[in-house]
């Protein structure tokens, strides 16, 4: 009968224990229409909910969901990633709701470093639609303390965020990825500051509390001008925004005597009709003392008319001169893209060299510990033959002798653990030759 082979050896010995792989499933705007990626959204209460579940059906050791307007992504580890991934693809399409459905073409898989370098590009906005948009980085915060109250995340995972939110700072601190305006609302803010400097003496009124009004209330408060109201054609949502802002609504009547003291109006309303005239205007420049007064208009149509620029200290900018700050303001953000790359690749590289390093350390010790066992039984059994004074020297001797014996292997383990493969054959070959893990005992 033919002797095996090595690498048939090698399968009867008992493996390392490793951690489970990191696995990713998920379907982004990069994968999927919005229509589509609105049909798997979840909101909170239903993450929580799902996350034991997802676990349950693909088992997962650890689970953590990700779900935004442009992104629903599942991270987990699993002992078998490819058969986990398939289930997770699996109930994401069973999930989705809607009439538009979900389809495997919308779904993306990786595995690893893959998965890895994709959180972290997540997390430092290189992944999203807005390039470099900061908010990603909190909704995965939230994430990580929903998953902590549904108890399905573990230390692994815990670790990677940490990475991940590391990789996020360095980025933003080293490059410009998150530098300008990429918002048509945030430009209007960035606008007003271009023009007037300082906005604490400013006072701004807000038309319109729509999505684009009322993001760029919020862009206008973070800048802490004098006075920030707020109009709307009902007032209850006008009412609503100002005590979330702590801003002053007044109603949509008031706009021409708001006029006077305004120094800033941005229109982003969807009336038919302009809301703010040509006449209306020059009424209050009447009474400005020759003070500027700048309008943004961002409606579609129009709301304020054209003509009304023309006037002597009124400073009108509409959508195009804002697409041309955002336009701007992207073709610098991209340009910082390769910079970006370069931090989250040696990111994701020191992630998995500390992972290397948790694993390969069970191992040195239990084969410190098989050493040491057996130095100990042997002195035991021969110290009685040394006379008593010589007994301390050896000893130290037969310490000494173990230190210089372990460190080859334990450098080779060291770099072993740090290979992409993580080392598992090589491993796998340390216990063998070594006896460690397969319940094989040193026979006298």
């Amino acid at each position: 009968m033919d002797a095996p082979r090595p690498e048939e050896k090698i399968r009867n010995v008992h493996p390392p224990r490793r951690r489970a792989h990191l696995v990713l499933v998920g379907a982004s705007h990069k994968s999927a229409p919005l229509s589509i990626l609105e049909s798997i959204a979840l909101p909170p209460d239903r993450v929580r909910e799902a996350l034991p579940e997802l676990r349950a059906q693909a088992r997962l050791e650890e689970a953590l969901l990700l779900s935004t307007c442009n992104r629903t992504e599942i991270y987990g580890t699993s002992a078998d990633p490819t058969a986990s991934a398939a289930e997770l693809e699996r109930w994401m399409i069973e999930s989705a709701r809607g009439g538009e459905r979900l389809r495997p073409e919308h779904i993306f898989r990786r595995f690893e470093r893959d998965a890895a370098g994709h959180l972290f590009r997540v997390g430092c906005g290189a992944d999203s639609m807005m390039l470099g948009e900061t908010q990603i980085a909190g909704q995965i915060q939230e994430s990580l303390k929903l998953a902590q109250s549904a108890g399905t995340i573990g230390s692994y995972l815990v670790r990677l965020l940490a990475a991940a939110f590391r990789a996020c700072k360095r980025a933003r601190s080293r490059t410009g990825i998150s530098t300008g305006v990429v918002s048509v609302a945030s430009a209007t803010a960035y606008l007003a500051q271009r023009v007037f400097g300082d906005l604490d003496r400013k006072e701004v009124l807000i038309l319109g509390t729509g999505e684009t009004g009322a993001l760029a209330a919020r862009h206008f408060r973070k800048r802490r001008p004098r006075v920030l109201r707020v109009a709307n054609r009902t007032p209850e949502k006008a009412e609503a925004l100002a005590a979330d802002l702590g801003a002053e609504a007044i109603l949509l009547e008031e706009r021409a005597r708001a006029l006077i003291e305004t120094d800033i109006v941005v229109a982003a309303t969807r009336s038919p009709e302009p809301l703010v005239t040509r006449e209306m205007v020059a009424e209050a420049m009447r009474h400005r003392a020759s003070r500027a007064l700048l309008l943004i208009d961002v409606s579609l149509p129009h709301n304020i008319e054209r003509s009304a620029g023309d006037l002597e200290n009124v400073f009108l900018h509409d959508m195009n001169d804002l697409r041309t700050i955002v336009d701007q303001s992207l073709s610098r953000r991209m340009k910082e893209l390769p910079g970006v790359h370069q931090i989250v690749n040696k990111e994701v590289e020191g992630f998995f060299l500390k992972e290397s390093a948790i694993e390969a350390g069970p191992l040195i010790a239990e084969l410190r510990a098989r050493f040491v066992e057996v130095r100990d039984r042997e002195l035991e059994r021969s110290l009685g033959r040394f006379r008593e004074e010589d007994r301390e020297a050896a000893r130290r001797l037969a310490e000494d002798l173990t230190e210089k014996l372990l460190r080859g292997p334990i450098r080779e383990i060291r770099e072993a653990s740090q290979r992409a493969d993580g080392g598992a054959e090589p491993l796998l070959w340390v216990r063998r030759l070594f006896g460690l893990g397969s319940g094989s005992e040193e026979k006298e």
